[in-house]
């Protein structure tokens, strides 16, 4: 009998394990000189779930419109919405910006005083979201590329994962964000901080999905059931 290549052998041991769990997914290797597979999950048309995108900001308005202006280009899926939590913008241009953006269905903007408080900024519009899914995001996030919501949003998706991270750059193309692992530094760290933003990673670990320990809410996405599990008992 012939022998299988690596790659081959991988590819037959993880589509038998797909298929034994019934999961709609597809297997690639993103580069043949290692062997790394992504496991591509695909949506299930029939669930079609809202996200609801959740945006704290404060002023800082070329922030905000760079960062909805690229959400807006970037998302190929329709199903969703974008909030913008205003915490208490004074400046003429933040204004007269949320007057206009509300004209954009896609867009509401809920204004929310006092103090800068991220749980409560967010707490407050997850309980006015119409999603069952929640994309927390910093103002100062830009997209890059279009599939990232997507391939978000497949993973959230699956019960056994409880939310989902996002691979952060820096503006000069450095890793920001790549998981987080706790006990790094004496609390918690990034793994890969400071790479090049092409970098594999440590055993491929930046070039496919992978399990982590926690990750940055600078952009994170889960299931409102499951952050309303987290409240305090």
């Amino acid at each position: 009998m012939q022998k299988k290549n690596i790659f081959e052998a991988t590819a037959l041991t993880i589509n038998q394990a797909l298929e034994r769990r019934g999961l709609n997914a597809s297997l690639s290797f993103p580069d043949r000189r290692y062997n790394y597979p992504k496991i591509g999950f695909k949506i299930d048309k029939r669930q079609n779930p809202k996200v609801s995108i959740l945006i704290p900001t404060k002023d800082r308005v070329d922030l905000m419109k760079k960062c909805l202006s690229s959400i807006l280009k970037n998302i190929s899926y329709d199903n969703y919405e974008v909030i913008i939590i205003d915490n208490e913008s004074v400046e003429s241009q933040s204004i007269s910006f949320f007057s206009s953006i509300k004209k954009d269905r896609r867009v509401s903007v809920i204004r929310v005083e006092g103090d800068f408080n991220y749980s409560r900024l967010n707490n407050i519009a997850a309980s006015k979201a119409n999603g069952e899914i929640l994309l927390l995001l910093n103002n100062d996030i830009e997209s890059i590329k279009v599939g990232w919501f997507e391939e978000m949003l497949v993973h959230a998706l699956r019960p056994e994962i409880g939310c989902v991270g996002a691979k952060l750059l820096y503006p000069d193309g450095r890793l920001q964000h790549g998981g987080v692992i706790v006990g790094l530094g004496g609390g918690a760290g990034h793994s890969h901080k400071y790479a090049q933003g092409g970098s594999l990673g440590y055993a491929g670990q930046l070039s496919v999905a992978r399990n982590s320990t926690a990750v940055t809410a600078a952009c994170i996405m889960v299931r409102k059931q499951v952050l309303h599990g987290c409240r305090r008992t």
